[in-house]
């Protein structure tokens, strides 16, 4: 069972410290709506603390906002979401058009070397993919 736990409370005020900023003003004021409190970090915190984490990450899904309460591997097992994706490889390649197949020149230092992303995400984690790809 997901709790509000000091651990949790400072992960999850990292990804509430980002969302409440003026990037996401919708998110801020459906995270803000959901807690019930003013848009101070005491005031977050102290709202927070109300909640079990899967019970606020449930709530953030029914209004359509984005939170994710962290999991221990056994939590995490134990969700629909991993059920959904055991049978699934971490990284799969599906053909979207016709295009050659590009060949590899050389010796890549870096697995990705060579390869163009285009990130198209816009909360949290897509920036942060984004960056650990262009660091491969």
């Amino acid at each position: 069972m997901c709790v509000c736990t000091p651990t949790f409370r400072s992960q999850f005020r990292q990804v509430l410290k980002k969302s409440l900023t003026n990037d996401h003003l919708s998110h801020r004021e459906g995270i803000l709506n959901i807690l019930q409190c003013e848009p101070s970090r005491e005031a977050v915190q102290a709202a927070l603390l109300q909640w079990n984490a899967a019970d606020f990450e449930d709530e953030a899904e029914r209004q359509r906002m984005c939170v994710s309460a962290y999991r221990s591997f056994e939590e995490w097992d134990m969700h629909p979401q991993a059920a959904a994706l055991r049978q699934t490889p971490p990284i799969q390649l599906v053909k979207i058009g016709d295009a050659p197949k590009k060949e590899v020149i050389g010796s890549p230092r870096f697995p990705l070397e060579g390869i163009r992303v285009l990130d198209l995400c816009r909360v949290l984690s897509g920036p942060v993919c984004g960056r650990a790809l262009a660091g491969s």
